[in-house]
């Protein structure tokens, strides 16, 4: 009796540990086909195919289907509304994703969060950079998985910056010395993006925000409290940059867009540059040989309540969710947990040389300069998406910031002003109940 009562509790224990994973047998042998849908942009999709080829073989008797195009929205808003959507979409910038969410046409990822990870120890959403998963929740669930991920640094030509002898800054004052110097070496200190101005938001004001304030003072703006746009901090961020345009900005910059700065960069002509970590690839076919592009923070201010707060984002068009009403989804976990583990995160790496939400990814980058960029996210403090939250959310407070940006540096309105602007787009958005209001923490 006592030996019959033993090996019952013990195939009770091993249906408790394996349940998600018999569940998903389950459907392997019933001929499941899991449909995956996803955005083609630069990144392609060939890799996608490829992970979903192992996962087949890892799987068997499952069949996956994967599709997708640069419009994949376009196919995918009908489904949806039809409610008969693929298992698992990545949909691209074209769908509105949050509104989906609102609508309850997507499924919480809560349960496969808190399950074990593939291929490794530990939980599933350890196995990720954590604050990356702080913008994809609502009302306390977490909804859509990262999976690419852009980090915003300041780039310059380590070999440029050696053979003139300038060392990176590492405070203010060091960074208003070696600017000085470029200037007097005959070179432009720094290249900005004047037509596409988020740029100067994710890499200059924001960050000179928290480096003088620290993340409470993002926090409480990003989550619209009452005056935190019109925080000392901002306003003497806003003066710090409007002074550094005068002193330290090509002619010109107003008209220049992200292409075009970045070319300035490579091409030695200026020393510096605040743009994301797509930089080396994207540039890499003007790039000259000689050339060896790295990675640094923003310099200090030397503020007690000032933390170094690295800017990152996921790739928003590379992000999957699990829709609501898909015919798999269980299975359609379990390909995420797969997709993510170390192997197929590094078949992934290998593939696209971007950087991948995922711990440990990094160790597969192709370039030098890419893994220059994610080594910050070691040194950093703390970091914060701006791009996925306040630009997705509320877009009113993203254009005033676009649009009295451009005004700030060009010396048409005052740093007080700017900070004016910006607290009036928040309170129009607060007092707006029509707008879902979002809560984001921030960390310190």
């Amino acid at each position: 009796m006592l030996g019959r009562l033993s090996r019952l509790v013990a195939v009770v224990a091993v249906v408790a540990m394996f349940g998600p994973f018999l569940t998903v047998q389950a459907s392997a042998q019933a001929g499941a086909t899991l449909e995956i849908a996803a955005f083609q942009g630069g990144y392609g999709i060939e890799w996608l195919k490829e992970i979903a080829a192992r996962f087949e073989q890892e799987h068997p008797g499952v069949k996956v289907e994967v599709w997708g195009n640069p419009r994949v929205w376009e196919q995918l808003r009908p489904r949806f509304i039809s409610g008969n959507p693929p298992d698992l979409v990545a949909p691209g910038w074209g769908f509105d994703v949050w509104s989906a969410i609102y609508e309850g046409q997507v499924q919480p990822l809560d349960d496969l969060l808190g399950s074990p990870a593939v291929g490794q120890e530990g939980r599933w959403m350890d196995t990720f950079i954590q604050d990356l998963w702080a913008p994809m929740a609502w009302e306390g669930h977490y909804y859509i998985m990262p999976l690419f991920m852009n980090i915003f640094s300041w780039w310059y030509d380590e070999a440029l910056w050696q053979k003139e002898g300038w060392q990176v800054p590492e405070t203010w004052e060091q960074f208003v010395a070696v600017a000085d110097a470029i200037k007097q070496a005959g070179y432009y200190p720094i290249s900005v993006q004047g037509v596409d101005f988020q740029y100067l938001n994710y890499g200059l004001l924001l960050p000179t925000v928290a480096r003088l304030g620290g993340m409470q003072v993002l926090e409480d703006a990003f989550n619209l409290k009452p005056g935190a746009w019109q925080h000392p901090a901002f306003v003497q961020a806003a003066r710090i940059w409007q002074d550094a345009a005068r002193e330290y900005f090509p002619p010109g910059w107003e008209g220049a867009n992200h292409t075009e700065s970045q070319m300035l960069l490579v091409l030695d002509q200026t020393a510096m540059l605040p743009v994301g970590s797509w930089l080396p690839s994207e540039m890499a076919n003007v790039t000259p040989p000689t050339t060896r592009l790295r990675a640094m923070t923003l310099p200090s201010f030397g503020r007690p309540d000032g933390v170094m707060a690295l800017p990152v984002e996921s790739d928003q068009p590379t992000n999957f969710l699990i829709p609501s009403k898909a015919k798999n989804p269980e299975l359609a976990g379990e390909f995420l947990k797969f997709m993510t583990s170390p192997e197929m995160a590094r078949i992934i790496v290998e593939a696209t040389g971007a950087p991948l939400a995922v711990r440990g990814s990094e160790e597969a980058l192709p370039s030098e300069a890419v893994r220059s960029a994610v080594a910050l996210l070691a040194k950093t403090e703390a970091t914060y998406d701006f791009r996925n939250t306040v630009e997705i959310w509320y877009p009113q407070i993203w254009q005033a910031m676009v649009d009295a940006g451009a005004a700030l540096l060009q010396g048409q309105i005052s740093p007080e002003e700017w900070a004016r602007r910006l607290e009036q787009a928040a309170t129009s958005v607060r007092n707006d109940a029509k707008i879902p209001k979002h809560h984001l923490a921030l960390g310190t």
